[in-house]
């Protein structure tokens, strides 16, 4: 039996005269297929009713704040940019659906810093938005400014008009606990989609999910893992899918087939640049040791059993207080340097070349770039993936362009990652959290949403723009 709901406004009142409390009733009607074949001769039609709030809380952004600021003179009174400038507000309109999207009341949100900071550098788009990117409310456009939070743990309150008037229904039903990761303005396009660093960008119509309820389509979507909190859920989707799309979209890796991601010519070697400073290179440390990717090879002597070998030897770099930490997670490596100089402390070290680079460093000059080409450092026909689109120079350096023709002539193929919303890759990876192979980042603090510019702020001051919060948007929901 398929299932249709109808979201729809009723009964509203005048937004400038309301108060907290007042409510926009929206009226979700659930109807058999039977049911509707006999509505058009007096049949009668069952439903029943859910109730949204005509407004939310969220954590947002002043709209405009830039140009008044300039003509009034007030640049040296106001942060120009970051989360400072964000704001608590209590009476955000609440967003509507399009018949292709499904209402989420948020239970948790991650928020980074780069994110904030990416919205406050382009918060002219926001001045005069297009008719169908702002939040539709009787008296017009919301004049409000963007909601940061791209990843989110929530419930489903409604589910897309379009798909319920197929026979299987929605994916995901009113009820389900859901994870999920929102789309950027620019993606699946040339822009800068980045994660951990400046390159962060907006969400896609301002309605990010540092709120009570948010926006998001079926490919945002997966199943929320069921043996974790919602603060732990909440901070999977971004640095994990990053992780998994640069392992298994960009490196050629198979996450169905682990025998086929081992080289022939012994253990798959790996150097993950800054793995302990930034959350995707600890998730990019947590995929290796997944045995089901990287199964470690068995040897049989004489019909005997003999030691395992092991499926990666994987190098680490970083600060010495990020790899603490991560060796006090219990992340696994065999090798690390906080040498900045790392074709260096391969020589001095005596470790051969890799076949896979992860570069989670943020963007970087041209040297570093040459350093993790060398030769010494990644082996010919390797694989280097960056977190982080390189500045681009115009004209090109001499050292550019002569980088780029000896990769070229040493096989070396050099991706970058642009995360994108992915519902089968987001699912595979609630699926091996539910199993305990993919861990939530425990280290990112909790708070709650009231109180989220200031856990921002000081985000800001201790981790700079890799600084992360999870803010809790139901106070019901237990902590990491």
């Amino acid at each position: 039996m398929s299932v249709r709901y109808d979201y729809k406004p009723f009964g509203h009142q005048h937004h400038h005269h309301q108060s907290q409390d007042n409510r926009h009733n929206y009226q979700i009607s659930k109807t058999s297929e039977s049911q509707q074949e006999h509505e058009g001769s007096g049949g009668q039609k069952m439903s029943e009713q859910t109730y949204v709030p005509e407004t939310m809380q969220a954590l947002r952004l002043p709209r405009g704040m830039h140009d008044e600021d300039e003509e009034k003179g007030n640049l040296g009174q106001r942060p120009r940019s970051g989360p400072a400038l964000l704001e608590f507000d209590s009476a955000v309109p609440t967003p509507i659906p399009t018949p292709s999207q499904y209402l989420i009341k948020v239970q948790a949100a991650g928020v980074s810093v780069g994110e904030v900071r990416a919205i406050t550098r382009v918060g002219e788009k926001y001045r005069n938005p297009p008719s169908n990117d702002a939040t539709v409310v009787a008296d017009g456009p919301d004049l409000r400014g963007p909601i940061p939070g791209r990843e989110f743990c929530g419930k489903v309150i409604s589910t897309p008009t379009e798909d319920q008037r197929m026979a299987a229904g929605p994916t995901f039903k009113v009820g389900d606990e859901v994870i999920g990761l929102l789309r950027c303005r620019g993606d699946n396009s040339d822009g800068d989609q980045t994660v951990d660093g400046e390159a962060a960008d907006v969400v896609e119509g301002g309605h990010g999910a540092a709120a009570e309820y948010t926006l998001a389509v079926q490919q945002e979507l997966a199943f929320k893992p069921r043996n974790l909190s919602a603060a732990e859920a909440a901070t999977l989707p971004l640095a994990t899918l990053a992780a998994w799309q640069a392992l298994f979209v960009h490196a050629g890796f198979d996450p169905d087939d682990g025998e086929c991601n081992r080289p022939s010519d012994g253990p798959l070697r790996v150097l993950v640049v800054n793995a302990g400073g930034t959350d995707v290179g600890r998730q990019v440390i947590n995929l290796f040791n997944v045995p089901t990717f990287f199964p470690a090879l068995s040897h049989h002597i004489m019909g005997g059993k003999g030691p395992n070998e092991t499926a990666v030897w994987i190098c680490v770099t970083g600060e010495p207080a990020d790899l603490d930490t991560l060796r006090h997670s219990n992340y696994k490596f065999d090798a690390s340097t906080t040498r900045t100089d790392i074709a260096e402390a391969f020589r001095e070290n005596g470790w051969g070349p890799v076949d896979v680079v992860i570069d989670c460093s943020g963007p970087g000059g041209s040297a570093t770039r040459r350093m993790l080409h060398s030769p010494v450092v990644v082996k010919n026909k390797g694989r280097i993936i960056g977190l982080h689109q390189p500045h681009s120079t115009y004209p090109d350096k001499p050292s550019e362009r002569d980088m780029r023709a000896e990769a070229k002539a040493r096989g070396l193929a050099t991706e970058h990652v642009k995360v994108q919303p992915n519902g089968r890759h987001l699912a595979k990876i609630s699926q091996f959290a539910e199993r305990g192979d993919i861990r939530p980042l425990t280290h990112v603090p909790v708070f709650d949403l009231i109180d989220g510019r200031e856990a921002l702020v000081d985000a800001e001051k201790t981790r700079g723009m890799t600084g992360r919060v999870i803010l809790r948007v139901d106070p019901a929901i237990s902590e990491i």
